[in-house]
């Protein structure tokens, strides 16, 4: 009892730690649209997503390599000794300078792949303080991750949201919409120094280890392929925001896409939260060679999904009106994309436990390759119905999705088949 109780306290901190920044980012959506309107709204959103690619992907990667490397390097024991510490926070830190720096000297050039007037190189550049700050928090905050200390990494983030609450007014007063971006960079910021706070003395005892060549190359072998498995999403999404610029009406389908995308990162994080725990469950079953359980395990998972995101998707269905009314959108262009990208969300949710499947058995490249063909396939329907606007390129995340939930399913079905007990 006192075990569950221990998982159950560690997924409720680790939720509020991965909910804290989405909220932020949620309200920043909000603030920005009823404050300077819909088109700084989708002008926000291109720079927005740049961010996304930049800096929250990485970043979260980031978390996701500290959260193994931690345990691994230090056999178990990071919470005494923090082996592995410097080479991950300094691998962090060459990472965030780079993608800040590239960010900031790519402004010009990524601005005009945005077709929008005046062109967003300020904006962009903006977001490069954001970006590096991201990245930093999610290797700082992964060494608590990664040491278990979930309850600490959620302070962290909590500290990290009150400057960011504290700050979007008087930035926004100064440097317009800008400044929203630069407070959710606050926000980052905050939960890296308190991270680094934390860490700072296992850091400085760790930095003398001879081993620190050898474990940064560990640490980039593992970044690439978990960068391509578990965060295609924000590129796709930065590459449909392009298309949608350069169709018609492009600041007003912008708004209505990005819109609908914020509540379909809401919708999403939902069967995410539920995945920590089937994967345990999952790696149990395989752990034990019970191929039966383990089908089982995903079945239940599919069920789950469906039987939690099915009312989330038409409750947000029934009140689409209000949801996009909070970004000073109306109509029925507004209503319907975001209605499509509530079916994508409930439809990935259902193919999800075919990709948690395929990590459990260790086929993490075919994992990471059916992502690919899903972003293959979504932004290559989007530049197809581009001329429709927003509730077009939904469409195609919606059908990018189906494909990837029946290929996902096939595959993980055919392999379960194969195995001994099955």
């Amino acid at each position: 009892m006192d075990r569950l109780t221990a998982r159950l306290r560690a997924a409720m901190w680790n939720g509020i730690a991965g909910a804290l920044p989405r909220v932020a980012v949620l309200l920043a959506g909000f603030y920005v649209a009823q404050r300077f309107g819909a088109d700084a709204f989708a002008r926000y959103s291109l720079a927005l997503s740049t961010l996304a690619v930049a800096g929250n992907l990485p970043g979260a990667t980031m978390t996701t390599v500290a959260s193994k490397f931690v345990p691994e390097f230090s056999g178990g024991d990071a919470a005494r000794h923090g082996r592995g510490f410097a080479a991950i926070a300094l691998f962090a830190a060459l990472l965030a300078g780079a993608v800040g720096t590239v960010l900031y000297v790519a402004a010009a050039p990524l601005a005009r792949l945005f077709a929008v007037a005046p062109p967003v190189d300020g904006l962009i550049r903006a977001a490069a303080l954001p970006a590096v700050a991201t990245v930093a928090a999610g290797g700082l905050a992964g060494l608590l991750v990664g040491s278990a200390r979930f309850g600490t990494a959620a302070v962290a983030y909590m500290a990290g949201f009150a400057l960011f609450a504290v700050a979007i007014v008087p930035l926004s007063d100064q440097f317009g919409i800008a400044g929203v971006l630069l407070a959710l960079g606050l926000l980052y910021a905050g939960a890296a120094l308190v991270s680094l706070g934390v860490s700072a003395p296992r850091l400085v005892a760790d930095a003398a280890a001879p081993r620190l060549r050898e474990r940064s190359r560990a640490l980039a072998g593992f970044f690439a392929p978990t960068l391509i498995a578990a965060g295609l999403v924000a590129p796709v999404v930065w590459g449909v925001n392009a298309l949608v610029s350069g169709g018609p009406e492009p600041l007003a389908n912008l708004a209505r896409f990005n819109a609908a995308y914020s509540w379909f990162a809401v919708a999403s994080f939902v069967p995410a939260v539920l995945a920590q725990v089937e994967f345990v469950r999952m790696s149990q079953a395989k752990a034990r060679g019970d191929t039966a359980l383990l089908a089982r395990e995903m079945r239940r998972f599919v069920l789950q999904n469906a039987l939690v995101m099915l009312p989330i998707a038409l409750a947000g269905a029934a009140l689409a009106w209000l949801l996009v009314g909070v970004y000073r959108l109306e109509g029925p262009a507004a209503e319907r994309t975001l209605i499509l990208m509530l079916a994508a969300a409930f439809v990935a949710s259902l193919g999800n436990p075919a990709g948690l499947f395929l990590a459990v058995i260790d086929r993490i490249w075919l994992a990471s390759g059916l992502n690919v063909g899903w972003g293959i396939i979504t932004l290559a329907l989007a530049w197809w119905l581009r001329d429709g606007g927003a509730q077009s390129v939904a469409l195609a995340f919606l059908l990018g999705y189906a494909a990837h939930c029946i290929v996902a399913t096939l595959i993980a079905q055919r392999l379960l088949a194969r195995e001994p007990g099955s």
